[in-house]
């Protein structure tokens, strides 16, 4: 009988966890838009309602930089040209170069792919801009980028 209150207990605390907005996600609505880059109203580079998850989330303050970097550079995915091979260079660069800082700002190496994770899985998260990730993929298909070393965190961040 304890078993089955203790089961019960955890099955109210799993629902009880799970929002039952998909678009919702701690507490803040996602864009959903047809606009491809969507509302950066404080033009920090980051979707206003991704950078509002962001500073939600349980992490030390180098670890949001680093988020807030990845945010950054997949938002400005959204915006390259791909028939343009110096935009897609500098895309490269700048993917990279947030790779390596995540890598060095995260001690925790699951952490830092989950973070990684949901924030890809909310900046693509509609069919124009997930669309869009997919064709830049193709356009860099067989491209080289060199490892960066040093200066791969933003410095003002």
């Amino acid at each position: 009988m304890r078993q089955f209150f203790s089961s019960l207990f955890l099955l109210f605390l799993l629902f009880s966890c799970i929002s039952s907005d998909p678009d919702l996600i701690h507490g803040v609505k996602l864009d959903r838009s047809d606009d491809l880059l969507g509302v950066d109203s404080n033009q920090s580079g980051v979707r206003d309602d991704i950078e509002a998850i962001i500073s939600k989330l349980e992490l030390t303050k180098p670890e949001k930089q680093a988020a807030l970097q990845e945010a950054r550079t997949f938002q400005s995915i959204l915006g390259t040209n791909l028939n343009n091979q110096d935009e897609l260079r500098k895309s490269r660069e700048e993917t990279m170069r947030s790779t390596v800082c995540t890598s060095k700002r995260f001690k925790d190496y699951g952490k830092k792919d989950e973070t990684v994770k949901l924030i890809r899985s909310i900046t693509f998260n509609t069919k124009s801009r997930t669309m869009h990730y997919i064709k830049f993929n193709k356009a860099q298909s067989g491209s080289v980028t060199r490892l960066i070393k040093e200066g791969a965190c933003d410095e003002n961040e």
